[in-house]
């Protein structure tokens, strides 16, 4: 049989083993989400820099006509990629919508990304937002966003200034405030 060592954890350490274990694996957890995180945010960067919005074309939620960025050149723009099924999505909708009417000039793209388009049709019905409802998904895609609700802030000129993912409403209305300062005439 030969020299076998048989190695037992003594119960009395086994709960402190245990939460050991457990510590252990939420600190590679939150640093693997947090790493991910910050590696799609900057994949989605690089995308955005070799970017030419001007270019972009969405397909209307009713499916009848295509709005060119192009044609929103001269307005300040930003492009809200969201889904009926995100709530946080929704409740980011209240801030652009406050910040629309602070700055009535300022231009809002809602791109709903993956979802129906009877649902997000009765949603713009049901709200009176004054935003652009448009099919976003093949450019969410094309610009690899990690997640919804997630903005793209477009100056006057059609050039990229900046960019949020999530719903943190009082970053994105600090953004929305810089530009719409530094795009006054």
């Amino acid at each position: 049989m030969g020299n076998q060592v048989k190695m037992r954890l003594d119960p009395k350490y086994f709960n402190l083993f245990i939460i050991i274990c457990a510590a252990v694996t939420v600190v590679v957890i939150v640093y693997g989400t947090m790493s991910y995180h910050s590696k799609q945010e900057e994949i989605l960067r690089e995308n955005i820099n070799n970017t030419e919005f001007a270019d972009f074309s969405f397909i209307s939620i009713s499916g009848n006509d295509t709005l060119m960025v192009s044609d929103l050149i001269g307005e300040p723009l930003l492009i809200d990629f969201w889904a009926t099924w995100s709530g946080k999505s929704q409740g980011m909708h209240r801030t652009i919508s406050q910040l629309h009417q602070r700055y009535p000039n300022l231009k809002i793209i809602a791109a709903a990304v993956r979802d129906d388009q009877q649902m997000v049709m009765e949603y713009a019905d049901a709200q009176d937002y004054g935003f652009m409802y448009v099919s976003g998904t093949d450019v969410y895609h094309q610009l690899q966003i990690p997640g919804v609700p997630s903005q793209i802030m477009i100056d006057r000129e059609g050039n990229f200034f900046d960019f949020q993912v999530g719903d943190n409403e009082g970053e994105l209305e600090r953004k929305v405030e810089l530009m719409m300062r530094e795009q006054l005439p």
